[in-house]
């Protein structure tokens, strides 16, 4: 794979990440150097890359980050079932993808 063209779509889908990240809980972030994955206490949603470029990226969360984030899309009401949190993180993983791709 083309190190520039990697280069190129991880800067628009990081700066679509922070974009949307302000815009709903205007929270900053940072790039992780490597993914432990607390299956009790965390979620992670997984972003197929198709096209051109293939590969996939990997959105990982602690649960108290992710169901503040699905708190603010469900305009500050808490989830009505647990198994919401899901459906609102995919959600946000599509808004991620739509701001990268615009």
């Amino acid at each position: 794979m083309n190190k520039d063209k990697l280069d190129t779509v991880m800067k628009y889908i990081s700066s679509a990440f922070e974009s949307v990240s302000l815009e709903l809980a205007e929270s900053e972030y940072k790039k992780a150097d490597s993914l432990s994955i607390d299956e009790e206490n965390s979620v992670a949603v997984i972003i197929g890359i198709a096209g051109t470029m293939k590969g996939r990226i990997i959105l990982h969360s602690g649960l108290k980050t992710a169901y503040g984030f699905t708190k603010i899309m469900n305009c500050g009401d808490p989830l009505d079932k647990k198994e919401d949190l899901f459906l609102y993180m995919a959600e946000f993983a599509n808004m991620i993808c739509g701001r990268s791709t615009t």
